[in-house]
């Protein structure tokens, strides 16, 4: 058998059980390719790859609803019709694919660690391009200054209002009453510049995308834990914000303390800490 196909809720709604059961069948019967849908959606999966998870091995998501028509012949053909399937071709498709995403994912969790690695000792090849920017611009040029920026890049802010994210409770520590604003997180080691509390929020959940782009539906569609505000639908939020490369919303009108909670709660859906998260304020 090539593959084996399952039929899911006709709401659209992917049950984690029927997920992991179809998953089980396959592995039993040494299967493969395996697909799963709703009716709208469709998820391939490939299961020959050892060592993953099983919202990992989707190598493949197809929205009959909103993908154009050219693209849905192109998936089915490749991954699913019955010529592919016989000769063993959509099986070496669905490795190549399952494979690349992998190292995709591979990359997005190494990069932030070798861009800080670069600031801290930056390659002459990084300091000669800014250099070359410098001189276009008719800036004073001191290469130790330019050295010492970079490797500043990496330290934390030394504003005492830094509110440091403890067993997912935000903990304030300045004396002042109300909640400061914002001026940056840091992120997994990298930090970025913010003026609103909402910026956070954005930037938060559009680093989880780019992070774990393939089980991203799967997590927000499928959580049974605190509220987390993204959904495939905008209508009533008062201040949506589109996940930048996604089809998802999430709404950012919300209290400084509510936008922290969101930032936590997920962090924590994606298997991440809140420990991962610093917020440094004015």
């Amino acid at each position: 058998k090539k593959a084996d196909f399952r039929i899911g809720n006709p709401k659209g709604i992917v049950y984690e059980t029927d997920f992991k059961q179809v998953i089980e069948y396959a592995f039993l019967k040494a299967v493969p390719i395996v697909i799963y849908t709703t009716g709208f959606k469709w998820f391939l999966l490939y299961l020959l790859e050892a060592g993953i998870t099983p919202e990992q091995r989707i190598f493949a998501k197809i929205d009959i609803k909103t993908d154009p028509l050219d693209w849905l012949t192109y998936e089915f053909e490749k991954y699913i019709s019955y010529d592919a399937l016989n000769s063993g071709d959509a099986v070496t498709h669905a490795k190549n694919a399952l494979g690349e995403q992998l190292k995709r994912e591979q990359l997005a969790k190494e990069l932030p660690r070798i861009w800080n690695a670069i600031l801290k000792e930056p390659p002459e090849e990084l300091i000669k391009l800014i250099k070359r920017q410098i001189e276009l611009e008719n800036l004073p040029l001191y290469d130790e200054q330019i050295s010492i920026f970079l490797s500043e890049q990496t330290r934390n802010m030394s504003e005492p209002a830094r509110l440091q994210l403890t067993n997912g409770i935000p903990q304030k520590k300045n004396e002042r009453s109300g909640r400061p604003s914002p001026s940056a997180y840091k992120l997994w080691g990298q930090q970025y510049s913010v003026k609103y509390w909402k910026d956070i929020l954005k930037g938060v959940a559009r680093a989880l995308y780019l992070r774990h782009e393939k089980d991203f539906e799967w997590k927000v569609q499928n959580t049974y834990g605190p509220k987390i505000y993204v959904n495939v639908d905008n209508s009533g939020m008062k201040s949506p914000y589109l996940i930048e490369g996604s089809h998802f919303w999430i709404e950012t009108n919300a209290s400084s303390s509510d936008i922290q909670k969101r930032c936590i709660n997920l962090l924590k859906l994606f298997g991440h800490s809140a420990q991962d998260l610093e917020i440094e304020c004015n």
